[in-house]
């Protein structure tokens, strides 16, 4: 009872001490929770369109965004973080003064309860400073007519999970202050923590991206997962981003954890260290070498992206080694002298990091060239990275994570997909082998190159991802055998997989993002639907090179729209508007060779016609920056038009462009059937764009008077081509008159 009664009183007393830093705090927290809620709330006002109710409805979503614990209003957490460094670095500063450490200890109580004192006054301070600012944020809502039961479970969780990871937080600076003798060397000893493991997450991932062609950047290695996690700021941004009982599990276990061993270095911690830069010798080497290894390696990365040449990126790397090796020795003696101390240790690490570079140069282990043995792949799946449209604004999916078509789509025959790859090692090794020459032969060989990522799901479980740049030309046949393969196809485009009931929501969605509702019976909807489905399934890559979109069909099943209804009237935002696309992700085009679908939508009284036809168009202006003559370019004439091109020769930049408009229906047609309209055309990225050409089409009685395109590649009109090289030597010609 005698030490419970000690335990509070000292806690009052450190209290008092640390009034200084509650003081900050308290006005930290009235400025960025109470007063800008004051200020935000009365903002909402009622108006002709606005109901009371919807303005209530505005101000709790916002009082629960302030004192929740999310990304919309991060401000709290921010402010968290640095309290828990200022108070860990005040909470324990006397550790780092020698009479203030003589004082404290000479005290007629136990070590470990003075430790206890300390460390709670750190968390209990800030907790009962932040519950004063709720109670008075819930007063400011409460008088703009929010009331405090509709937020009081957002604030206690909100409450909850700032101070735990203002706990992990607060903990790791104590940690600094332990292995530390000085306030300077405690707060690098802080950034070091925080900042570590996430810069070796991104160093490792920038490794594997500058050296290794086939890294797939989204691949879930331990660097992404485990070290990039390893960092209180780290930590706070992900829980932030994607909160659940794993995270808070893993943190309280952090937090226990890093209690225990900073008791076990206090009691170890001798009182001599107080001016010391590190509390104990041991801990000196273990964090030197990371961070000369680490900074070797940043160093080497330095100049590889400035000079990607071998004898330079060597340079770097041991001046990264060298520099930060003598600079951390100076901060641990405080003596230039000691620049070269431990030269052994040095050495070591200047061989550790070589290789390390020196593998990763060369890929002496053969990452690009790794390809499973057939008999050894369970399953693979296959991205060709043009259908992320329709999966990234999918419901509930995402690009990189457990939903993304690498993990949902299941090739249970690998064979096509080794077809593919080898394919890609074969192009690979022409490149790296003949360099600008290989580039070139493929180039001219081959037109269609894509950028292909790859899973191999092994038979032990092991997943293995690899991303490959290619032309798809010569293996055409394997790539159309994947894409319209049935589990694959519902893989990529989860429409395909909806039943009778979703085809009461089909609208389809035409010309100038005109909405047409279809009418009809149920099984006539149900026909749209079913012969959609069949010719999207049976839609293969080589077709849809050839091949654009003029219309779209909205698939979706009635969970989902009620789903996202019900969340937007929560949000106090106007429910389903087709007509703006909202639901652009589940817009799926339609081809001109689907048929069936087309006519099943005019059984149902939607209107089909193309995108624009040639009697539509009022004129076509074509625009475009040279040269347009290649030839010219590449003979002894073209040294001068090469030279034209850079802009300081001309005053105004525009004087590089040329530009021509036609009106006569045979040019239209012809430049109509060599096109791809903005309008629908952006749905197949397969479709290759000759980027010289730019098209603005002039459209008669439409809504829209104009839209966007553009060449689809190697097949501009010779016409066109023919006009514009005889623009760009006109223009040239008035220059050199000029």
């Amino acid at each position: 009872m005698t030490s419970k009664h000690l335990y509070f009183k000292l806690l009052r007393e450190d209290a008092k001490r640390k009034l200084w830093a509650a003081a900050l705090l308290g006005l930290a927290f009235f400025f960025s929770l109470p007063v800008p809620m004051a200020m935000v709330l009365p903002s909402y006002q009622v108006t002709e369109y606005v109901t009371l109710a919807q303005i209530i409805l505005r101000r709790t979503n916002n009082v629960r965004m302030m004192l929740g614990f999310n990304e919309g209003y991060p401000m709290v957490a921010i402010l968290m973080f640095f309290a828990a460094v200022v108070m860990g670095i005040a909470t324990f500063s006397y550790l780092h003064n020698k009479k203030q450490i003589d004082f404290y200890h000479s005290l007629p109580v136990k070590r470990s309860l003075w430790f206890l004192v300390n460390l709670s006054t750190g968390v209990f301070l800030p907790a009962a400073i932040y519950l004063v600012a709720i109670v008075l944020s819930l007063i400011v809502g409460a008088v703009n007519g929010v009331l405090p039961g509709l937020v009081l479970k957002t604030a206690a969780s909100g409450f909850l999970l700032n101070m735990l990871y203002y706990t992990l937080t607060y903990i790791t600076v104590v940690l600094a202050m332990m292995l530390t003798g000085t306030k300077i060397a405690a707060i690098l000893g802080s950034a070091v923590f925080f900042c570590f493991f996430p810069a070796v997450s991104a160093l490792s991932r920038t490794y594997y991206e500058a050296f290794f062609q086939t890294y797939y950047s989204g691949t879930p290695d331990i660097l992404s997962r485990t070290l990039l996690k390893l960092s209180p700021i780290a930590a706070i941004a992900l829980a932030m981003e994607d909160l659940n009982p794993v995270r808070i599990i893993s943190v309280i276990a952090a937090i226990l954890i890093l209690g225990t061993f900073v008791f076990f270095l206090y009691k170890k911690r001798p009182s001599e260290a107080a001016g010391k830069t590190m509390a104990f010798n041991t801990s000196k080497v273990i964090i030197k070498v990371p961070l000369v290894l680490a900074f070797g390696t940043a160093g080497a990365m330095f100049f590889y992206s400035i000079e990607s040449s071998l004898g330079w990126t060597i340079f770097g790397n041991i001046v990264g080694v060298v520099l930060s090796h003598c600079i951390i020795e100076v901060i641990y003696w405080g003596d230039f002298k000691k620049l070269f101390s431990h030269e052994k240790t040095l050495a070591a690490c200047l061989a550790v990091s070589l290789a390390v570079l020196l593998s990763f140069y060369f890929d002496l282990f053969k990452f690009d060239a790794y390809v499973p043995e057939e008999s050894q792949i369970a399953y693979a799946s296959v991205d060709f990275n043009k259908d992320s449209w329709v999966y990234s604004r999918n419901f509930d999916r995402e690009m990189y994570g457990p939903d993304s078509i690498l993990h949902q789509a299941r090739l249970e025959d690998t064979a096509d997909v080794l077809t593919l790859v080898n394919e890609a090692l074969r192009q690979m090794e022409v490149e790296e082998r003949e360099g600008d020459t290989g580039r070139k032969r493929l180039e001219g060989e081959y037109r269609h190159r894509f950028r292909m990522d790859v899973c191999y799901t092994l038979k032990n479980h092991r997943k293995v991802y690899r991303s490959y740049a290619m032309y798809m030309d010569p293996v055409m046949e394997a790539a159309d055998k994947i894409y319209t393969d049935a589990a694959y196809k519902k893989a990529l485009y989860p429409g395909l997989c909806l039943d009778e009931s979703a085809a009461g929501n089909i609208v389809y969605r035409g010309w100038n993002d005109n909405i047409q509702h279809l009418d009809g019976s149920q099984q006539q909807w149900e026909a749209v639907l079913k012969a959609y489905q069949e010719e999207m399934a049976a839609m293969s890559f080589s077709r849809r090179i050839r091949e654009n979109p003029f219309g779209e069909l909205l698939l979706i099943s009635s969970e989902n729209i009620q789903t996202i209804e019900n969340g937007r009237e929560a949000d106090d935002i106007e429910p389903v508007h087709y007509q703006w696309g909202w639901y652009e992700g589940y817009y799926y085009p339609v081809y001109p060779s689907f048929a069936k679908t087309i006519q099943a939508l005019e059984d149902c009284g939607v209107e089909l016609k193309e995108l624009i036809s040639a009697e539509d168009v009022e004129d076509i202006t074509i625009s475009g920056y040279g040269p347009f003559d290649e030839e010219d370019v590449e003979d002894g004439e073209g040294d001068f038009a090469a030279a034209e091109w850079s802009k300081p020769v001309y005053e105004d930049e525009d004087d590089l462009l040329c530009q021509k408009t036609y009106d006569q229906i045979e040019d239209i047609e012809k430049i109509l059937s060599a096109c791809v309209i903005d309008e629908k055309g952006w749905r197949n990225g397969m479709t290759e764009i000759d980027g010289q050409y730019n098209l603005v089409i002039r459209v008669k009685g439409k809504g829209r008077n104009q839209v966007n395109g553009n060449f689809r590649i190697e097949e501009v009109p010779e016409f066109v081509v023919r006009d514009f090289v005889a623009l760009d030597k006109e223009r040239m010609e008035k220059y050199r008159a000029e």
